[in-house]
């Protein structure tokens, strides 16, 4: 049923075997006000009357781009997204145990989506789209993440190195694989933790003017991990325990 249509229903749950009364359909609808719902009326009684009713089958939703899985929103938002290749960083985020705020983020990031300069001068928010640290370079989400110097010097104080990554989502995918074994659990989480604590000090620094000392931000970083590790299964946090402490040692 269209959405002009079901705005004019009485019974917005009907089955449509139920619809079915004395030889014709009857949809319970309200007084139809708009053309746009009588069209949608009409177009819907065309399809009902090229269905044959089955008294032996069960009445059950579908739609038609998966006939054997229900609608939920979950599903429309991976077919509207879907751009014929599944994003292979997409099960590290969202299976990590990183908090909601985490996940959207690093999801944001990856898919190239979070309010760099580029975007807020669009927006007429800032009237610069150069990087906020003077690296005299446009910020774009790959600046971000790869070459600024706020962000290489935080990283660096933390022993983690982006040299070789092409793609924000990299991060997630080739450092998997190039990552030691017995740090590899927890990575989704602490990268997460990594990027979003320098996210929120690059804010201070955009619309506060406020520069906090990349020492100061990987003390933090290391904070947020620990915060965030506390969410975790216990194999996680046994490995999330082993980043922190490098970063002491």
């Amino acid at each position: 049923m269209e959405t002009a249509l079901f705005s004019h229903t009485n019974r917005p749950n009907i089955s449509v075997a139920e619809s079915w009364e004395n030889g014709e359909w009857s949809l319970y609808l309200k007084h139809i006000t708009s053309d746009q719902a009588e069209l949608e009326r009409f177009t819907l009684i065309s399809f009902l009357n090229q269905c044959t009713l089955d008294p032996l089958t069960q009445d059950k939703r579908g739609w038609r781009f998966n006939p054997s899985v229900n609608f939920s929103v979950k599903n429309l938002y991976m077919i509207c997204n879907w751009g014929g290749a599944k994003n292979e960083g997409a099960s590290f985020i969202w299976n990590s145990a990183a908090p909601k705020k985490g996940k959207i983020f690093a999801w944001l990031m990856i898919k190239g989506r979070i309010k760099v300069r580029v975007v807020l001068l669009k927006q007429n928010i800032v009237n610069s789209d150069l990087c906020p640290f003077g690296c005299q370079d446009k910020e774009t989400v790959q600046h971000f993440v790869f070459h600024c110097r706020h962000s290489k010097l935080i990283l660096d104080k933390l022993g983690i190195q982006m040299n070789g990554y092409a793609e924000p989502e990299d991060i997630y995918i080739e450092a998997n694989k190039r990552l030691p074994e017995n740090k590899r659990q927890a990575w989704p989480l602490v990268i997460a933790a990594i990027y979003w604590t320098i996210w929120l000090s690059r804010n201070k620094k955009v619309f506060d003017d406020l520069e906090t000392p990349a020492e100061v931000v990987a003390k933090q970083c290391v904070d947020m991990v620990k915060l965030w590790s506390h969410r975790a299964n216990k194999k996680d946090k046994e490995v999330a325990v082993i980043w922190t402490s490098d970063w002491h040692s």
